[in-house]
């Protein structure tokens, strides 16, 4: 822009200036170079109108990290909205659900279905030991993936480090807050890489280690944390950020830096609301005087408090006032001539706060992607309107169980089943060979996995209930999209459960009143679905079998 301004300068603001002379000349050549610059279109509307450009190549990350841990210490706003967020996003943590491929992996569809319980199983049994998934023996996997989030959340990213259990040789996951991964003092990359804060990239702009600094008994030092194994080429670690980062960046930054100014503001106007409130309470009335030489205090001498005063009048004359005795709806008649009792200014706190505290939290819930209800739980009675909030922050979520569990959970399960496999803890067969001869489309089938967080509960469930059976019968739908979506269950766990109750049902003599006809009769079920529920009884079966 500096450059353009000046080729500019020369043929619009300075023509009173001598120009060069073989510009001059050329009048047609001026009027062109004019005419360009003149339509070029910068967004703003007149000259200077927007304001200082930034580009943001300098962003103080270290600043924005403190501000915002601050915040979230301090501020209520920030912690609050914080906690909705990992409330929603995380809950007790995403949960797998393994998705073979079949028609890749050459196993039948009944085949597919057992492996894939057995890898929820199996990861289940890790995900719940903090013994074999936290590399500091203290968190289970759930609580892994809320500290992780939180961390990305305040700090703007957090590193991820993938350890090997030596005596089980499954994944151990060590979390390092984004605050400590630094550039190193005096410490020089490997050729032709370069360090930008803390994170060492090779000329392709690909993350290749990661400097931490780690506490010793001298103090503190460096540390690099390769992005890949040299021989293995597998994942060791690697950056979850808390928000959007822009392709040149390698760092993020953290979710509140846009509304540290607004956040902090708020908060002390509340404080201030709050202060003026607990004054207005101590002063609860004054003596007004429209007249000179009176003063009989019968209220007491200043603010002080006593069970009784002694009230000396004009005339010289004292009285016992008794205060301690005074009830509601005490009347005074003591006062003298020319003296009024007033109550104290009740306009604090400020009748505007409610207003400004709603338009903010509602502006910064906005830029969040939180709907305002959720951010400040506070619902209306208006049945649309909440369910369009809780809707559109349903589209929020499904987006970020996609983004979190594909940048986080997905490298981790990887991890573990090529662990698993590979140390004979599950069967799949011609998954070695594939891994080694770099067979991505193989690989990937077995690996293939979704991820599925919270299911909110529903504002009608009988309403959503009905337009699933409606959305059902015109095969527009799966019965587990609308068994994930109202209840919050895959429809495959759903069924197997039912399979056990219908059993025990039928042990103890009984039927449930959903397979009874209007006249209370056992109905008598399709000789296929019970074929097939017999199928997905043996097929538990051999699960248990395995598992003991």
């Amino acid at each position: 822009m500096g450059i353009i301004n000046n080729i500019k300068n020369i043929f619009t603001k300075n023509k009173k200036q001598e120009q060069p002379e073989e510009i001059k000349n050329d009048k047609t050549y001026y009027s062109y170079v004019t005419d360009i610059f003149d339509a070029i279109w910068s967004g703003e509307k007149f000259s200077g109108g927007f304001g200082p450009v930034k580009d943001y190549q300098f962003v103080d990350y270290w600043t924005l990290r403190k501000r915002s841990m601050q915040l979230f210490t301090e501020n209520m706003y920030a912690k609050g909205m914080i906690r909705r967020l990992l409330r929603n996003e995380i809950h007790t943590g995403l949960q797998l659900e393994s998705n073979t491929i079949s028609e890749i992996t050459g196993l039948s569809d009944e085949q597919a279905v057992i492996w894939d319980e057995m890898s929820e199983l199996n990861w289940k049994l890790w995900a719940d030991d903090r013994e074999l998934c936290d590399w500091n023996k203290q968190r289970l996997f759930g609580e892994i993936q809320h500290d992780a989030r939180l961390t990305a959340i305040i700090s703007g990213d957090c590193l991820i480090i993938n350890h090997i259990n030596q005596s089980t040789g499954l994944p151990m996951i060590e979390l390092v807050d984004g605050c400590n991964v630094r550039t190193p003092f005096g410490k020089t990359p490997r050729k032709g890489n370069k360090i930008v804060h803390g994170v060492e990239i090779d000329r392709f702009d690909r993350h290749v280690a990661y400097w931490i600094v780690v506490k010793t008994e001298n103090g503190t030092e460096s540390k690099r944390i390769p992005a890949y194994g040299e021989k293995s080429k597998r994942k060791i670690a690697w950056m979850i950020y808390g928000c959007e980062k822009r392709l040149d960046k390698v760092r993020g930054e953290p979710i509140l830096a846009l509304a540290l100014y607004a956040l902090r503001d708020l908060d002390r106007y509340k404080d201030s609301e709050s202060r003026a409130a607990v004054i207005n309470s101590m002063l609860a009335i004054y003596i007004q005087k429209t007249k000179s030489g009176v003063g009989s205090q019968p209220i007491g001498k200043g603010a002080i408090r006593r069970d009784s005063v002694n009230v000396t009048d004009g005339d010289g004359t004292t009285r016992k006032f008794n205060t301690a005795s005074m009830l509601p709806g005490t009347v005074i008649d003591e006062l003298q001539e020319g003296e009024t009792p007033m109550s104290f200014s009740t306009t604090r706190p400020n009748t505007n706060f409610k207003m400004f505290e709603e338009v903010i939290i509602n502006t910064i819930a906005w830029s969040l992607e939180i709907p305002p209800e959720v951010a400040r739980l506070l619902f209306q009675s208006n049945f649309s309107a909440s369910r369009q909030a809780n809707n559109e922050f349903n589209v929020y979520l499904s987006y970020m169980f996609f983004k979190f569990g594909n940048d986080f959970c997905q490298p981790i399960y990887d991890e573990f089943i090529i662990m698993s496999i590979l140390s004979n803890k599950i069967v799949a067969p011609g998954f070695i060979d594939a891994y080694f001869s770099n067979n991505w489309l193989v690989v990937n089938s077995w690996l293939n996995a979704e991820w599925t967080g919270l299911s909110r509960p529903s504002v009608d469930v009988l309403k959503d209930v009905n337009a699933a059976e409606k959305a059902l019968a015109l095969r527009i739908t799966t019965y587990d999209q609308m068994s994930r979506k109202i209840f919050g269950i895959s429809f495959r766990a759903a069924l197997k459960k039912q399979t056990r109750e219908k059993r025990l049902f039928e042990k103890a003599g009984l039927t449930s009143s959903v397979d009874e006809n209007t006249q209370g009769e056992p109905i008598v079920q399709n000789k296929k679905i019970i074929s097939f529920l017999d199928r997905v009884e043996e097929i538990e079966n051999r699960l248990e079998e395995v598992e003991n």
